[in-house]
This record gives C-alpha cells, structure tokens and sequence, in this order.
C-alpha cells in the first residue's frame, strides 16, 4: 500500500492523500523499518487522530476512502466512525498481502456491511474468478528511484540478489550455481543494489512469499532484461514475451533461454531497453496510480444518477 500511497501523493498532491493510521516511514522517519525495500518517502504531514479525520469527513474533505488493513485490522471502532461521516463518499478496496484468496468479503464485514465501489487486488490470480468491480493491482516502482538515464555499458551479465527464503529460488539458484561455476548470491545496500541492477545486462526475477515481486519492476526501472518466471497473477500492461522481457516455466526452460541470451547480447539490450519503456509508460508508482483512479473514475461514471 506504500507504493500506492506515493503514487497517489505525485499525481493528487500530498496534501490531499491522509492516512489513518499515520505511518511514519511514508513522512521520513523510521527507515530501518522499511527494510531495505523501496518504500521508504518523505512526504510532509503529521499524524492525525480519528476524531480529526472523522471531522474532515463530515466536511466534505474527501471524494474517496480507501481501505487497505488486511494485516493488522485492529482500528474498527474508528473506521466505521469515519463510513458514518461519510455515508455518501465512495470506498474502495485494495488487498496489497501475499495471498492470492478473494477477501471481499472479509473487508465488507470490517466495514460493518458498506458497500465496495471497487475492489483491487495485488495478487490476483490469473485462475480465479473475482467477481465484479475486481481489478489487478500489482507492485509499482517508486519514480524518484528510476533512473533518468541508463548506461548502455552493462559489464555484468547476470544479476541476482535476494532472499532464499521462499518460492523455488533455492531450486533454481542452486541448479544455476552448477551450470554456471559461480554462486549469485550476493547481499547489497539499497545503493549497491540498484547500481549492480543498473550495470547487470539479465536479471533474474523468481517468485517470493507472493508472486507480485518488487525486483521484477526494479529490473526494467534500470534497463536491465527481466528473465522472470511466467506470472501466475493479472498484471495490467504486462511486459511482452520476446519483445520487453523473457519468461519461462521450469528448470529446462530457464536454462535454455538464459543461455541463449548470455550468447546474443545485442537481443538481450534491445529487449532491455524495450523493457524500461514500457516501465516507464504503465508501471511506475504514479502511473499506478492513475490506474487506480482511472478505474474508479470510469465505475463511478458508470452509476446511476
């Protein structure tokens, strides 16, 4: 929800974007809790209690709520009192977990029964029928943190860096390390990271604890081929096979095709930067954003009047 909550902040303006509860590592502080992930801003703001922001409801402030605690969910008693604010403010969902499972009705009940104008899901799988008004909203890449330009000069290869954890990383790296002679794991400061990412010609991307995974963006961010593993879930203006990024299903398959374009250089740095494009164009966090209001502009517009 952090990469939304930018995006939003650069095409409606921070001061029109309030969280409750007030997160502190979107205002500047805190960034050890970010972990290392691109998800840390300094927008201006201060922490708001519920009474203010059920006071600004009921003025009119807002034309839009977004409800996106599907972790914690422990603020009930504020969250109906600021619906009652605004009876006729629409809301909309968004479910950012790595869970791929319908949960409109799990945040219908927390509402206490409101209605869902729209319902966005970062996991949506491509298998499941959703139900009306659903719509895929995955990962975007923060703006501030693409590179305006990138250099052609890519002396790596190959770049992987990450977690083990999860997923069938461990199965394919460790198969990798076989084929190649080499071991890719490598543990990188935010700024290394993104300067490896930058100098490396093919980075791999697998699955994590979900299959939405910031890596994927960041690779084409910086120019750098995306080799990924087929995407299970719905991604709006996915990358092309072949044209701005590689997929594969297995082990052969990853091998194969990983060996072709170490072999044919000039392929992977078309497909590269053809990638970075396309990133730029629809998946940044700001054009993530204009997704998401696009979408509910269009629903709203659809209503009855």
């Amino acid at each position: 929800m952090d990469t939304l909550y930018d995006g939003l902040c650069q095409v409606l303006g921070a001061e029109n974007v309030v969280e409750y509860p007030w997160k502190p590592t979107l205002h500047g502080q805190n960034k050890e809790a970010a972990v290392s992930y691109p998800c840390w801003f300094e927008y201006p703001g201060k922490p708001r209690s519920a009474d203010e922001i059920v006071g600004e409801l009921r003025a009119g402030r807002f034309d839009l709520i977004v409800f996106a605690d599907f972790v914690q969910m422990n603020k009930q008693d504020d969250v109906l009192r600021m619906l009652d604010a605004a009876p006729d403010v629409p809301v909309a969902v968004y479910d950012p977990w790595d869970d791929g499972s319908a949960t409109q009705d799990v945040a219908k009940t927390y509402l206490g029964g409101r209605a869902i104008a729209a319902y966005f899901k970062r996991e949506m799988l491509a298998c499941l029928d959703y139900g009306p008004n659903a719509f895929p909203l995955p990962f975007g890449y923060p703006d501030r943190h693409v590179p305006k330009t990138v250099n052609g000069n890519r002396a790596t290869d190959l770049f992987w860096a990450g977690k083990r954890l999860f997923g069938t990383r461990s199965l394919y790296l460790d198969h990798l390390h076989g084929v190649l002679g080499r071991s890719l794991d490598q543990k990188l400061s935010q700024e290394e990271y993104r300067r490896a990412i930058a100098g490396a010609r093919i980075g791999l991307s697998f699955f994590g604890f979900g299959f939405d995974t910031v890596r994927y963006w960041e690779l084409a961010a910086h120019g750098c081929m995306i080799l990924a593993e087929r995407p299970l879930i719905r991604i709006p203006f996915n990358f092309v096979e072949g044209e701005s990024a590689v997929f594969f299903d297995d082990l052969p398959e990853l091998e194969e095709k990983l060996a072709y374009y170490l072999a044919h250089e000039d392929e992977a740095d078309r497909i590269g930067k053809a990638g970075r494009e396309h990133f730029l164009n629809h998946h940044t966090t700001s054009a993530r954003a204009r997704q998401f209001l696009g979408t509910i502009e269009n629903l709203l517009l659809d209503l009855p009047h």
